[in-house]
């Protein structure tokens, strides 16, 4: 099976809801990991730091983004799990 276009859908919606604009150009180079699940009807859940970039403000912005959605549309028909797994990273913004 193939889902891409799901993995798309939330690369999508997460880039939708990430606002760069507080960020310190400082900043960039650094690597945030949030993890969170997607339960059947595509709600995100357990919404957490994996890793920390070691820029609060870069952390709290993709934290926040991810927890600003309230669905991700249902998960694909042909996945039987009851949610999956998702370890998603944001890069600050390169500055010139």
């Amino acid at each position: 099976m193939h889902w891409a276009y799901y993995v798309r859908q939330i690369t999508n919606k997460v880039a939708q809801q990430w606002y760069t604009g507080m960020l310190d150009p400082r900043a960039s180079g650094h690597r945030v990991y949030i993890t969170f699940q997607v339960e059947r009807d595509g709600s995100p859940t357990d919404i957490r730091i994996a890793q920390p970039s070691g820029d609060a403000t870069l952390d709290q912005t993709a934290l926040s983004a991810v927890q600003h959605i309230d669905t991700f549309g249902p998960l694909p028909d042909g996945y039987t799990g009851s949610h999956i797994n998702v370890t998603y990273y944001f890069d600050a913004p390169l500055h010139p």
